[in-house]
């Protein structure tokens, strides 16, 4: 399946003293990577920062509006107080996207060292990991290329974590 819409979440991360001092240059990067390469409109690929709750209270109704059908939303962990903010997006997107082709993909240093865990906390063969760069995996997969050839990507699938 080829997604045609791509939002991207840099959740609040806890313990972080000042959140602007790590800006989520990651993020753009990435966006700016599958405009140029991927297979979704630029005008649909979107994006949201997330410094404190204020934020927070911003942005989860524009999110709602981005869970529509063929969506990739994509999640920087980098650290772990982003991964426990996390839990509440991923939360609300499966809450909030009833039948629709909703794809989560986690990304980032945490995602990367802790792939295992989380693939085995969710155990949702719709939420995937990134280990490692993702433009490339995350190119590929706004292609639709087949799970089985995008290398570092992990999910769950049948009951047991896969290594696609």
């Amino acid at each position: 399946m080829i997604f045609e819409h791509l939002t991207l979440v840099k959740p609040i991360e806890e313990g972080l003293s000042d959140q602007k001092a790590y800006p989520p240059l990651g993020l753009l990067y990435l966006a700016s990577f599958v405009k140029l390469h991927g297979a979704i409109r630029p005008d649909k690929v979107r994006l949201f920062f997330m410094e404190n709750e204020e934020d927070y209270n911003f942005v989860m109704p524009n999110l709602g509006n981005c869970i529509v059908d063929n969506s990739i939303i994509g999640i920087s962990l980098h650290s772990p107080g982003a991964y426990s903010e996390s839990k509440k997006t991923i939360d609300f997107i499966k809450k909030n996207k009833g039948d629709k082709n909703i794809l989560i993909v986690l990304g980032g240093a945490f995602a990367t060292s802790c792939y295992d865990m989380i693939i085995n906390e969710y155990k949702d063969p719709n939420l995937w990991v990134v280990r490692g760069e993702g433009e490339k995996a995350l190119t590929d997969i706004t292609h639709g290329g087949s799970p089985n050839d995008i290398a570092g990507v992990y999910a769950w699938e049948f009951g047991r974590e896969v290594d696609f």
